[in-house]
């Protein structure tokens, strides 16, 4: 899954992750580039942080419309 796919999940930005992170905003953009990659923390963070909301969506899913 990429930076973006995933991002997109949790309803997160590039901006919002790199304000949760504190790193620079062009840094963040640069993950989404091929030629770079997200440092191995931030990429197992990421998945930790979807895993979380992939069980809070199960554990208490939205009303239906």
């Amino acid at each position: 899954m990429t930076l973006v796919q995933t991002l997109s999940e949790l309803g997160w930005s590039l901006r919002h992750l790199a304000r949760v992170l504190g790193r620079p905003p062009g840094t963040v953009m640069n993950w989404t580039r091929d030629r770079y990659t997200v440092p191995p923390d931030v990429s197992a963070w990421l998945a930790r942080r979807l895993e979380a909301h992939r069980q809070a969506m199960r554990d208490d899913p939205p009303p239906p419309a």
